[in-house]
């Protein structure tokens, strides 16, 4: 559901005037969504990665995203998320996702320029590396706990 809001965002046609200032995307709402489904993307994930441990107290003392992408991956698999995720070979998804969030919480505390058109254009163009990085690094992580079992990932034909 969330895709096809960002894909009907992204298709809508832009109105006449430049926003609060020729700076705002008028598209700012796909960076939010986006943001939206990789964090219920990464719920999935924590909670598979932890379903062997059902008494860990981990995941409920720690409900920032942000805490649970540095501290919590940190402390279970000894990197931080982000490295991870460059060294099974995603390097560019890591700082897109970093870049994303960093421009989402700047937007959300009140600078409305954070999230510009080249931001919304570079997200969408990730979107299906994002959904594969993620695909690899639930395998790597995930896969074999509580009987969670691999996700396949789908490569589209050129």
């Amino acid at each position: 559901m969330l895709l096809d809001l960002i894909r009907n965002e992204f298709e809508r046609p832009l109105t006449a005037t430049k926003g609060m200032s020729g700076r705002v995307s008028q598209r700012l709402v796909i960076v939010i969504l986006f943001w939206t489904a990789f964090e219920v993307l990464m719920e999935r994930f924590f909670e598979a990665a932890f379903a062997d441990d059902p008494e860990s107290k981990e995941l409920r003392r720690t409900p920032n995203i942000g805490q649970r992408l540095d501290r919590v991956y940190r402390d279970r698999w000894g990197k931080t998320f982000w490295d991870d995720l460059a060294e099974i070979g995603y390097p560019e998804v890591s700082r897109h996702l970093q870049t994303v969030q960093h421009r989402r919480n700047a937007f959300i505390h009140g600078d409305a320029e954070a999230i510009d058109d080249a931001l919304v254009v570079l997200t969408v163009a990730s979107l299906l590396d994002v959904q594969l990085a993620w695909i690899a690094l639930f395998n790597k992580r995930c896969t074999g706990r509580q009987n969670k079992i691999p996700v396949w990932a789908f490569r589209p034909k050129p």
